[in-house]
Formats: structure tokens, sequence, C-alpha cells
């Protein structure tokens, strides 16, 4: 459990690449507990006595700040930490050409993602895709054209820490 000095930013963008980035400051004791390159954080928040889950966060960055105490007459280092969402792990370069070729959307959205890091619930499509990326192109990019393609909403990662992708529906209809 991680105690901020001062109180986390979440931030949400529908521009840029990775949707929610969250801050905060870390002192002394919690900075030595955290391992910045393998540890992820869970946020949740209090809201009317319940807990409400807001997902989970990769640090991107963290950078030592050091500033004198006055009252303890010694140097401290304050930790200034910058996470995102899990979509991170996601927004990698391709290694290899990525080719689709007439591939049910669902099974081309899978055959992206193995072997990374993460737990996925995709919805069957009935498209069919036919399509490559060059090596060099982001795997969320390549993700989220599938996505189009094979007629999803835009997959994200929810509060639980999968990633989802669900079909488009019309609203009028009811939600599904």
């Amino acid at each position: 459990e991680l105690h901020p000095i001062q109180g986390a930013t979440l931030s949400q963008s529908g521009t840029n690449s990775l949707v929610r980035t969250l801050s905060f400051d870390l002192g002394e004791a919690d900075a030595a507990e955290v391992n910045f390159v393998s540890e992820r954080v869970d946020v949740s928040m209090l809201l009317g006595g319940e807990v409400w889950k807001l997902g989970g966060f990769l640090y991107t960055d963290a950078v030592n700040q050091d500033f004198f105490d006055e009252d303890a007459d010694r140097v401290r280092t304050l930790t200034s930490c910058q996470l995102s969402d899990q979509m991170a792990i996601v927004d990698t370069e391709l290694e290899t050409a990525f080719d689709c070729i007439l591939e049910p959307a669902r099974s081309a959205i899978e055959r992206l993602l193995e072997g990374l890091d993460i737990q996925m619930l995709v919805e069957d499509s009935g498209q069919l895709i036919s399509n490559s990326w060059m090596a060099g192109t982001s795997r969320k990019a390549v993700l989220e054209s599938i996505a189009n393609l094979g007629g999803y909403l835009p997959p994200g990662f929810d509060s639980d820490g999968v990633l989802r992708a669900r079909q488009q529906f019309d609203p009028a209809a009811g939600v599904p």
C-alpha cells in the first residue's frame, strides 16, 4: 500500500496514445519499497463508504528530487512518479510484419496479443480481416485498426485489468 506525499492526479485524454495517466510523489520510505520496473499499481477510490476500482497502472517514469527539510535539518528525497494504464504493455512496436488474410477479427486480436502478460476478453465478430502491418508499427495501432475493421468499440482495460474488445451496438436497441 502506497501513501503519496500529496494527492495523486488521475487524468484521462482521448487524444493521447495512452488514454489514462496517473502521477504522484512518494517519500523515501515508500519509494524504497517499490520496484519501478516490475510492479503495477491498482488504483481505487473511496466514495460514499464504497471502494471503486479504477484499474491497473504501470510505472513509466520515476524521478528523484532532493530537497532540504529544515525541520529535520537534512536533505530528503522525493520521488515523482508517472504511471500509465496497462495499455502501455500493448503500445510496443511489432518486431516482424503482421498479416491477416481473411482471418476472423477475434482470432487476429488474440494472435496479435499472444505472449503479452495480459488477460483479455474478446467478443466474437463475424468480420474477416485482410490487412498487413509493417515491422515497427505500434501494436496498439494494429489493435485499434483490427478493432475498427472488426466492428468493435475501441478496446481498453477495465477496472479489473482485463483488456476488453466489445462489439459495437445500436444504442437505440439497448445496451447488450
